[in-house]
């Protein structure tokens, strides 16, 4: 229940920050975008089947989905953090593209940072351990 929760809260929080000279540090949570609706959807099941849980006994099959939204959670965690990291590198790669022959472009370029913000590891956190704890109530039931 309290990994749904943690997947709730870090749908919420900042994913990512980018620092681009001129234009300043722009920064961005989950529900900026459709991606933090559908983790925090997953996270109320997960909550919910963890609430379920502390009355009865859940069919298998229920459990073996909730360790499947708790992976699904973590893996769109990751496959944020690489697609932040590969938009990053394109940026820089197109704007030191733009040769010049004082090197301003490349010094732009050097000075993009981005940072993957605290709600993208709360996610992976959470996730994992959603679907560790689920998965280590079914070995252990067995």
């Amino acid at each position: 229940m309290g990994a749904g929760v943690a997947v709730i809260v870090g749908s919420f929080l900042p994913w990512a920050s980018i620092t681009v000279p001129i234009v300043g540090t722009v920064t961005a949570s989950g529900t900026d975008g459709t991606d933090g609706w559908v983790t925090a959807a997953i996270g109320a099941l997960l909550a919910l089947h963890g609430a379920a849980t502390l009355r009865k006994r859940l069919p298998i099959t229920v459990d073996t989905l909730a360790v499947l939204a708790g992976l699904s959670v973590a893996g769109i965690a990751v496959w944020k953090i690489v697609d932040l990291r590969s938009s990053v590198e394109d940026m820089r790669r197109q704007m030191s593209a733009n040769r010049d022959e004082f090197g301003f472009a490349d010094a732009l370029a050097n000075a993009v940072h981005a940072r993957v913000g605290v709600g993208l590891w709360l996610l992976v956190a959470a996730g994992l351990t959603a679907a560790a704890y689920v998965g280590y109530t079914i070995v252990k039931r067995r």
